[in-house]
């Protein structure tokens, strides 16, 4: 299990990426990893199924409605599951991540989902665009390619290795 550091929580409040409008990510015609619920349910809304989808049925850390859950079941009805503690990276999701990359499909988070983007931004190639959600700013869009993964495992290799429970 990976921990945060309060230095990389500090780091991880700027975006990745570009700040972008769900429309723009629409036109890109990459791959699309989402990661959170709204950012999920915000495509999906506009007809588009990402190629990986990450969620945990919460918003800010509230329960989404259930109407929303059966929308992300309905379009993912067979998840991935995984733990994975807030403030954590849970090396479990690495080969998770890349089997997801390649085959598509959607990963279910029991616990917080915002550092798991890093898990895949680790593999995003060329093609791909990994978009998650920044309260109170938008949508950040993180195009795949050398620099993004190099930038992952720089962050990677700066959180804290701490024993699995």
């Amino acid at each position: 299990m990976l921990k945060i550091t309060e230095e990389l929580r500090a780091e991880l409040k700027e975006p990745l990426g570009r700040i972008v409008s769900i429309e723009e990510v629409i036109k890109t015609k990459k791959k699309v990893v989402a990661i959170g619920d709204i950012v999920v349910l915000s495509l999906l809304e506009k007809g588009v199924k990402p190629h990986v989808a990450v969620f945990d049925f919460k918003n800010l850390r509230k329960e989404i409605s259930e109407t929303e859950k059966q929308k992300l079941l309905l379009h993912f009805p067979n998840f991935e599951k995984t733990a994975n503690p807030p403030g954590t990276l849970n090396e479990k999701i690495f080969p998770v991540a890349k089997k997801l990359l390649k085959n598509g499909g959607a990963l279910f988070i029991d616990g917080e989902e915002d550092l798991v983007a890093l898990a895949f931004l680790r593999h995003l190639e060329e093609g791909f665009v990994l978009v998650y959600g920044i309260f109170g700013k938008g949508v950040v869009a993180v195009e795949g390619g050398r620099k993004t993964r190099e930038k992952a495992n720089s962050i990677i290799k700066r959180m804290i290795s701490s024993p699995s429970r």
